[in-house]
């Protein structure tokens, strides 16, 4: 098994790596997470396995 986390500073562009990732045959693993760095600098996560 293979794990990976995409991360992005946008919704929209990870989305558009999940995405990728998906047709490729990963999967997700959980849900999205957020890391906020104060005042406004948010990073997305998303952990996949293979």
């Amino acid at each position: 098994m293979k794990y990976d986390i995409i991360c992005s500073t946008s919704v929209d562009e990870l989305i558009k790596w999940v995405n990728q990732k998906l047709k490729q045959g990963w999967k997700l693993q959980g849900g999205i997470a957020t890391m906020t760095h104060q005042p406004s600098y948010t990073v997305f996560y998303q952990a996949i396995i293979k």
